[in-house]
């Protein structure tokens, strides 16, 4: 489509710059002598550009663009539509008809008429009611511009009693006409048989989809049941590379807890050392030097001197925390437990058999005591 916007160039004028450009002369003068001296706004952008970069025969070409364009706008204006609703009203006025006598003549009803005159409505079968209407007022146009005869001309003529009579111009109507009914079952048939062609080409595309569906199912599935046996081989070797691997380790040791030291407020009995005849009572540790000597009862005796005892007054207790802690320690313990040595230990919880320990070392403690 052409940018132009000024309508004041006709065609005419463009065709001679066209033969202008191909001519022998000067192509920058061929332009402005032709189109003016403005035709630099009034052209389109395409042949502006084209004649400042010299480009000649590009020139030529967008010029040829824009003669047709001109050609046709300006042959559309000098041949207007004569089937329009506002044309066909027009012609028929002119013609002196009413839309009854118009509507005698084409045959269309004085509805359909000013259905044909009617600018809002449209469709295929107004098209052709409108078609029909302007063959009518065609014929109706052509009889009225025709010469009308004069009798007296042949007054004298021994070869005519009466004037010539005109044929009247024949009606061009083109009504559609109803489909026959053979041709209505032909077409009725084939359509059936079209629109089963599309049923069973779609039903075979259907068939198709599943079974490539189907396909890809069945391969996910073989895939799938190959990794879980190939996982399940990985598995049980993994567990049996690790049962062997752990049979194979030695055993380790249960680290082994050092006998407690003592502390002030344990009970102890002397059996070795200076006057041990004399302490075979418990006594309890008043003082733990540094140098690991133990203070009871006013002496000093090495640890390898002694040997843990108990008070006889905790014997009871004792016991009956034994019978606790051999018990599952549930509830709270025998009253003054909490005195017992070992106590501290146990209530730490620093030993997975804190209970079982301690209540072996009372055991210990109490000896063969009743």
């Amino acid at each position: 489509m052409s940018d132009n916007k000024d309508n004041s160039i006709a065609a005419e004028q463009v065709a001679r710059a066209i033969a202008g450009m191909r001519g022998d002369a000067g192509a920058w003068s061929v332009l402005p002598g032709t189109l003016g001296e403005d035709w630099a706004d009034a052209v389109p952008m395409g042949v502006r550009l084209a004649w400042e970069r010299g480009e000649w025969e590009a020139c030529i070409a967008a010029l040829t663009r824009w003669h047709a364009e001109l050609v046709a706008a300006e042959t559309q204006r000098k041949a207007p539509d004569d089937t329009a609703p506002e044309r066909l009203r027009e012609r028929r006025e002119a013609l002196g008809w009413t839309r009854q006598e118009a509507s005698a003549d084409v045959r269309l009803g004085q509805d359909g008429i000013m259905m044909c005159e009617d600018p809002n409505l449209g469709g295929r079968e107004l098209d052709v009611w409108r078609a029909a209407y302007a063959a009518a007022l065609s014929a109706a146009e052509a009889e009225r511009a025709a010469p009308a005869l004069d009798p007296l001309a042949y007054a004298d003529s021994p070869a005519w009693d009466e004037p010539p009579v005109r044929k009247p111009a024949p009606e061009v109507v083109d009504v559609p006409q109803p489909e026959p009914w053979h041709a209505r079952l032909v077409r009725l048939a084939q359509e059936a048989q079209a629109a089963s062609k599309a049923c069973a080409e779609a039903e075979a595309a259907f068939t198709r989809a599943d079974a490539v569906r189907e396909t890809a199912r069945l391969v996910r599935a073989a895939a799938r049941e190959t990794c879980h046996v190939k996982r399940q081989a990985l598995t049980a070797a993994t567990t049996a590379a690790a049962i062997v691997e752990a049979a194979q380790q030695p055993a380790t040791a249960q680290p082994t807890r050092p006998e407690p030291r003592y502390k002030v407020g344990d009970w102890v009995r002397v059996v070795a050392g200076p006057n041990s005849a004399r302490r075979i009572n418990p006594i309890r540790v008043t003082c733990v030097t540094s140098a690991g000597y133990i203070m009871a009862d006013g002496a000093s005796w090495a640890a390898e001197h002694l040997t843990p005892a108990l008070d006889p007054a905790l014997h009871e207790t004792a016991r009956k925390t034994v019978a606790w802690l051999r018990g599952g320690a549930r509830g709270t313990g025998p009253a003054d437990f909490t005195t017992l040595p070992g106590w501290s230990d146990w209530n730490s919880g620093s030993r997975w058999d804190a209970a079982e320990h301690w209540a072996a070392q009372l055991e210990r403690l109490l000896g063969g005591a009743s």
